[in-house]
């Protein structure tokens, strides 16, 4: 659905604001397009850095200081003009009903904060936003990805020279959005990306998050120990001797269609350390062949 339903109508609101204007009894009959409550992009997090009594000034690359200084608080930030026939109100750059659903945001929600929440807020405020933000702190990668990817919202990934997770397994293009460091420090060169981003487009990326990604990333401990005894046994095969044809059972279309079909057995992430670390390793013995012969 797109952009879940629009977040279930803005909580509901969208059904009153219909019947108010009007709009509710034109269904059908040339309507205007829905009025759609725009992406929301979300960041909480420090801003600073403090040490040896004094901030670091190179913390997260300037990254998350200008984040704060351009965006904190609440914020509606225009990123294109509305169409001449359509209501500046309208979320949606198409002028037509059957094409509205699948047009560009006139305005982006960018919501920043450097103040620390509860647990239950903070998960609350990332499953109703659109688009999460992830910068770099001291590391380039932080929990927050990862948080992103449970709680159903895109992530934004800011950090440069970054290897992430899985990455040899998944194209990231399909569920996230990757800035880099200097786009990010621009003004409103974020709500600008993000604002290009088609409604249908955004609505494919949190599809591919709940069913295929977040799986992925799933922990369980009841597994931990057997999952550890598979990957030992497998490191202990290949260090006795492998065949190279070997490398394609690192594929990974054979264990998404397990995941898509829920037979993960519950703990994606255990499965996917342990095609890393097979992947890591035959690269690493083919190198070796490679260079004694």
């Amino acid at each position: 659905p797109d952009y879940r339903r629009a977040k279930a109508a803005n909580n509901n609101g969208g059904d009153a604001e219909n019947k108010q204007d009007g709009s509710g009894d034109k269904a059908g009959k040339g309507a205007d397009p829905p009025r759609l409550p725009p992406p929301t992009v979300y960041f909480r997090g420090k801003s600073s850095w403090m040490w040896f009594g004094s901030d670091d000034p190179g913390y997260s690359h300037g990254v998350r200081q200008a984040l704060h200084r351009m965006y904190a608080g609440d914020s509606l930030i225009n990123v294109r003009s509305p169409p001449a026939d359509s209501s500046p109100r309208h979320l949606s750059s198409s002028s037509s009903s059957s094409s509205s659903s699948s047009g560009y945001p006139l305005a982006v929600r960018v919501r920043v904060s450097n103040e620390k929440a509860s647990l239950q807020d903070y998960t609350r405020e990332m499953q109703e936003a659109t688009f999460c933000l992830a910068p770099l702190g001291y590391a380039t990668w932080t929990q927050r990805f990862a948080d992103s990817v449970q709680f159903g919202c895109i992530p934004v990934l800011i950090g440069d020279h970054t290897e992430w997770p899985f990455s040899r397994f998944m194209q990231y293009s399909t569920f996230a959005i990757l800035i880099s460091e200097s786009e990010a420090r621009k003004p409103g060169k974020i709500p600008e990306i993000l604002g290009n981003i088609s409604r249908n487009e955004a609505s494919a990326k949190l599809k591919a998050l709940h069913e295929i990604i977040s799986p992925l990333f799933r922990y369980s401990h009841a597994q931990v120990e057997t999952e550890a005894s598979a990957s030992t046994n497998s490191v202990t095969k290949r260090r006795t001797g492998h065949d190279s044809s070997e490398a394609t059972q690192c594929w990974p279309k054979p264990l998404l269609r397990a995941f898509a079909a829920g037979q993960s057995g519950g703990c994606g992430a255990c499965e996917m350390i342990h095609w890393e670390l097979s992947a890591r390793l035959i690269a690493t013995n083919k190198a070796h062949t490679s260079a004694s012969s």
